[in-house]
């Protein structure tokens, strides 16, 4: 399909579909999809503005609770925070965040159902290099929510773009997980896990697992769907899945699927990944000259070579994007507009043309299904 979705976006997925906490996305340029009825998805209209990182987080009954993203045009702390009409939230203003492709990500508290925390990176610095926290507690300013701290520093670490979460074994706890950046005091092979528990956040397990990769900051990490494996993609570079111990939060190397022969950043990477529901097929998105959707059978004697076209996206207009299972089991791709002149980025916020107003989506990401123009 050739019409495709509003900018580079990132929807942050966290393995909540049985309690209906993912039921809402609000993404790119006032967009929003409501999956309480997974036959017809219903779509409705945010105050987001944004070409970044995006998340968002319901309650246990699909009501949408918060959503937040970052903006690429802003400098320093450019992520906001919006509550469910569509306003600021008290105190929800420069937090930490550039408006790079997965910076955020939401967990709630365990012991508390009202208090949810908004881990943040910084990937390129202006904001402070690091992760940092900031807590909501949903019980105040009449179930508005607010902000009750914020930008608070974990670490000063130089990091990939790849900050995610997983539901801890035990069904209530929760990892939070990242790579750290090629520099000069790290390579970019260690994983830093972060246990949130009744204890808060823990400090972190320090994981060095696989090889240290050519570029230093932009990838893609996603989990399966039973959490127990995760991908990472990386800019230039490849494609890796580990095994992940939900119990433990070990990390051990499963398997190096692909390798890019480096040429040139802006239009040779893969940008994104997910894991069919199963776990058996991997979508991964790459952008070249003529960018692809791929798919890769797990399950392959030898998986690089069973990779399929899923389809594919011709340069100039279109860039590929990210790619997301949704509550409804399928997996949804958005892409990005390019003119072919410019790399657009930072272009602004507000950026809305033809090109970019409508998500793809695999019916049935478990068949190796083709893709089907959904419209926004």
């Amino acid at each position: 399909m050739r019409n495709i979705f509003l900018f580079l976006l990132v929807i942050v997925h966290l393995n909540l579909n049985a309690q209906k906490c993912n039921n809402n996305w609000c993404f790119g340029d006032s967009a929003g999809i409501n999956f309480d009825n997974t036959i017809n998805p219903q779509t409705f209209n945010c105050a987001a503005k944004s070409r970044g990182s995006c998340c968002s987080v319901s309650d246990s009954l699909g009501n949408l609770l918060f959503y937040a993203f970052t903006r690429a045009a802003m400098a320093l702390k450019s992520t906001r925070i919006f509550n469910a009409q569509n306003n600021i939230m008290v105190n929800g203003d420069t937090i930490v965040g550039e408006g790079w492709y997965q910076e955020l990500v939401i967990v709630p508290n365990p012991i508390d159902k009202n208090q949810y925390y908004l881990f943040s990176i910084s990937v390129t610095g202006t904001s402070g290099y690091g992760l940092y926290y900031s807590t909501i507690d949903m019980s105040l300013n009449n179930g508005l929510g607010e902000v009750t701290q914020k930008n608070v520093q974990l670490n000063s670490l130089v990091a990939t773009d790849c900050l995610n979460a997983v539901k801890h074994g035990n069904g209530k706890d929760w990892w939070i997980i990242f790579r750290s950046a090629k520099d000069t005091q790290n390579p970019n092979n260690k994983f830093w896990v972060y246990l949130i528990d009744s204890n808060g956040i823990s400090t972190p397990s320090v994981q060095q697992q696989g090889i240290n990769l050519n570029y230093h900051s932009l990838g893609n990490l996603e989990f399966s769907k039973s959490g127990d494996k995760f991908c990472h993609v990386m800019a230039g570079d490849r494609i890796e899945t580990y095994n992940f111990d939900r119990c433990t939060g070990i990390i051990t190397v499963d398997k190096t699927i692909d390798t890019l022969n480096f040429q040139n950043l802006q239009y040779q990477y893969y940008i994104s990944v997910q894991f069919s529901p199963s776990g058996r097929y991997l979508y991964v998105g790459q952008i070249d000259t003529t960018s692809y959707l791929l798919q890769f059978d797990l399950q392959a004697t030898n998986i690089k070579a069973s990779r399929v076209i899923i389809d594919s996206f011709p340069f100039p207009d279109y860039c590929v994007g990210k790619v997301k299972l949704a509550p409804d089991g399928k997996i949804y791709l958005s892409n990005w507009y390019n003119d072919g002149l410019n790399f657009p980025y930072p272009y602004p916020d507000t950026t809305y043309n033809i090109y970019n107003t409508y998500l793809s989506v695999i019916n049935d990401p478990d068949s190796g299904a083709k893709m089907q123009l959904y419209t926004i």
